[in-house]
């Protein structure tokens, strides 16, 4: 980036001034503190303090001079950056220049932006923008705009484009000549602002050269357009609303040019509009003061005029729920970090539990138990809600002449993401919002989890039996390894396991039903498998049969697993796993956010149900909100999982839950398993501790 005022030529006398100076301001886009130098000042009139502590998401302003122009030798000072990254900064004009060395940096931790001000008048030359940030998002908008930007120009070329910005004012671009290369995001940060639902982005992009061929319409007037732009660098802050109750806005535009050439009838037309136009010609209009006048006199009316062209891009918004579940959940818990686990391996074992009956014993059970494994592959499993997903794609837009952007996308007009972006997508977006569990099936087992949901399904892109969760997880040959792994570590206790598979698409391959429960036969023990042939002519047999039997009938003297079918009668295994229905209780509800809702629709039906075997489904969902506050949280270099602190919040307050529906005993409540997230989140002693305790 370099600004440059004849600098072969010296100041003509009416051009002279004093000095140089500057409006400076750094910003904090870190979600920590951060400390920034600045030192090795040159010929300085008036330095910025140093250092400058930056609380997160704060900013530090101050004025800057370089020395008067009869002064000789290039005012200069160096600025450091939290990440370690130094540069130097020039200020001058005349026989001197204003540029930045570097004027970027490749991990985009640092954006700078040296922006012409109102020069030769009563206000500051340049307004100098710095700001440090941790460097994630620039890859991401990189990787869409590259996946893109050439398709978008082929489309252009092709068949042009109108944008309106505003009832009166429309451009006709008939031809687009640009290096999508030369088009880089240098600089992206977001913070939250005041208002935790909206987020303050600053964007810093440069674009190397382009030339723009076309006409606008202004009122009923029309005039040609032939614009060419060279090293522009362009500071946008966009203010944008999580929940969508609101649309994206400006709410700053600064930016700086290189050179450009403007020809066409559209410079009398805006001349006669906008008398400002005309006095800016007659002063000169350098690509200095074009982007002086740019950044000051118009500066409002095209924020305003890029706002408008937005309302009409966009469709009216529409709010996903401004609610934070773990505020509407009550106070949130003082830390997130989990509970230690105690090592529960043998609890049913004692001759105590071997003697109760399976009605009379409670058991914790996880939800989606093996997301701790996902990875950034989709499955092939889409679910309706989330049906949007498999219209992502990696790869870049064909620039076949035709638009790339759909919105929504659909199957033959997907969204072409970039790999970078993609993987961000899946790991970050997807991943944060799908895990449910972070400890392993061993480690679940050894805390005293007796009751699993796997969801499994055959993936034709490998032949293999995955877990899913909208993402692959780890392989089922895996899970059944390490349970098979903690039956060898405890083969005379009396556990019993229940295992539930559900969520398959076995219905679509018959022939791998058989195959999965040989999967199973070749990896736990026989004497380890507790299965229960139906009645002849049935295909499914009643689990609540079981309520009256003994723990110890059931397990007979070593640990056993109970498989169970979860998909109905959709699929009918022919051994190992049970056909039965499993526990009753009250369907799930994914949209349910929060603990006062769940315990509305759990509590009623844990005091009035008649089953002998029931379970408390104590999982609540995250809303759209909390969702895109985690994939913020990741572009601020922080990793959330964005059911921790909502299942956290939940687990915390189960135990009122049950006093409050239970007359104040616990112990005496109707319910044999609760399903949770997050199993050893949520205070001390954990919700599977508390629940085995229940069994005293």
């Amino acid at each position: 980036m370099s600004l440059r005022m004849n600098p072969l030529v010296p100041p003509k006398a009416s051009d002279k001034i004093e000095l140089t100076d500057a409006n400076m301001t750094i910003a904090n886009d870190w979600s920590d503190h951060i400390t920034v130098i600045i030192d090795n000042d040159s010929t300085m009139g008036q330095s910025f303090p140093s250092p400058v502590n930056l609380d997160s998401g704060a900013t530090a302003s101050g004025y800057i001079q370089a020395s008067p122009w009869y002064v000789p030798g290039q005012s200069s000072f160096d600025i450091t950056f939290h990440s370690g990254h130094k540069m130097t900064i020039d200020i001058g004009t005349g026989l001197y220049v204003t540029d930045a060395s570097p004027p970027a940096f490749a991990d985009g931790t640092v954006g700078a932006v040296l922006a012409p001000g109102q020069p030769f008048s009563t206000g500051t030359d340049f307004n100098f923008l710095f700001f440090d940030g941790p460097g994630i998002l620039p890859p991401l908008i990189n990787s869409f705009v590259q996946a893109n930007l050439p398709a978008i120009i082929s489309s252009i070329n092709a068949t042009g484009i109108t944008i309106k910005v505003s009832d009166s004012i429309s451009f006709n671009i008939s031809t687009l000549q640009l290096d999508p290369s030369s088009v880089v995001c240098t600089y992206a940060g977001a913070l939250p602002s005041e208002d935790a639902n909206v987020w303050n982005a600053n964007v810093v992009v440069s674009v190397g050269a382009a030339t723009i061929v076309g006409s606008e319409t202004i009122s009923d007037q029309t005039g040609s357009l032939n614009l060419s732009i060279t090293n522009l660098v362009l500071y946008a802050q966009v203010a944008f609303d999580t929940t969508f109750a609101t649309k994206p806005k400006v709410k700053a535009l600064q930016c700086s040019l290189d050179d450009y050439s403007l020809s066409g009838t559209l410079l009398a037309i805006l001349e006669v509009l906008f008398p400002e136009i005309a006095a800016l010609v007659a002063l000169g209009a350098t690509a200095y003061r074009v982007a002086g006048f740019i950044n000051t006199t118009f500066n409002q009316q095209i924020i305003d005029a890029i706002n408008s062209a937005i309302g009409n891009v966009l469709n009216p918004a529409v709010a996903v729920g401004k609610a934070d579940p773990a505020k509407d959940m009550g106070s949130p818990p003082s830390s997130l970090a989990p509970s230690p686990t105690a090592d529960l391996s043998t609890w049913m074992s004692t001759p105590q539990m071997q003697a109760k009956t399976l009605g009379q014993i409670k058991l914790p059970a996880t939800h989606d138990s093996a997301t701790y494994g996902l990875t950034s592959t989709l499955s092939q499993i889409a679910y309706p809600d989330i049906q949007f997903l498999w219209y992502l794609s990696d790869q870049a837009a064909p620039a076949n002449n035709t638009w790339p952007v759909t919105v929504p996308p659909t199957a033959a007009n997907p969204a072409y993401l970039g790999s970078y972006l993609y993987d961000f997508v899946m790991s970050v977006g997807v991943g944060s919002a799908a895990r449910t569990q972070d400890l392993t099936i061993l480690q679940q087992l050894q805390s005293g989890i007796r009751s699993f949901d796997f969801r499994v399904y055959f993936d034709t892109r490998d032949n293999s039996f995955y877990i899913q969760h909208a993402l692959r997880g780890p392989l089922f040959q895996d899970v059944l390894s390490q349970m098979q792994m903690f039956l060898q570590a405890n083969p005379t206790s009396g556990e019993l396991i229940l295992a539930t598979i559900s969520h398959t698409n076995l219905q679509g391959y018959p022939d791998q039903i058989a195959a999965l429960t040989k999967l199973i036969n070749s990896t736990i023990q026989p004497e380890n498998i507790y299965y229960c042939a139906p009645d002849q002519g049935q295909q499914q047999w009643d689990f609540q049969t079981l309520a009256t039997a003994t723990l110890g009938s059931l397990t007979s003297g070593a640990p056993k697993i109970m498989f169970i079918n979860g998909d109905g009668t959709d699929v009918t295994y022919p051994d190992t796993i049970n056909n039965t229905n499993g526990y009753a209780g009250v369907p799930w509800d994914g949209e349910k956010y929060t603990v006062q809702d769940m315990a509305a629709q759990q509590g009623p039906a844990l005091q009035n149900h008649t089953e002998a075997l029931w379970s408390v489904g104590w999982v609540l969902g995250a809303n759209n909100t909390a969702i895109i506050q985690s994939v913020l949280a990741a572009l601020r270099g922080q990793r959330v999982w964005t059911l921790q602190p909502i299942a956290t919040q939940a687990n915390s307050v189960f135990q009122d839950f049950l006093s409050q529906y239970t007359g104040g005993s616990p112990a005496d409540a109707r319910f044999n398993q609760v399903v949770v997230d997050w199993l050893e989140c949520g205070g001390s002693p954990s919700l599977p501790e508390f629940i085995i305790g229940l069994n005293s």
